[in-house]
């Protein structure tokens, strides 16, 4: 933001925000379910996909943005998973 003050006349900078919901505890027992039936195989991998979510959901880390990042073979459920 700084740099964008610098660089351009601070009036044509425009900001804008959105506040997302925290997810609930209860919106991740609803997607483990159904992400279990929907993903075949790749135990492993939705195991910790749910580990990292259910800590979302339990609000670990509220100061920090969520990340993740999906990676691997073609066909292992990347987008399916997204």
């Amino acid at each position: 933001m700084n740099q964008l003050k610098r660089t351009y006349d601070s009036e044509d900078i425009i900001v804008s925000k959105h506040a997302y919901k925290q997810m609930e505890e209860a919106q991740f027992w609803d997607f483990e379910d159904r992400f279990d039936n929907r993903i075949l195989g790749q135990e492993q991998a939705k195991g910790k996909i749910n580990i990292y979510l259910y800590k979302i959901a339990k609000g670990y880390n509220q100061n920090k943005p969520v990340v993740s990042m999906l990676y691997g073979s073609s066909g292992v459920g990347k987008t399916e998973t997204a």
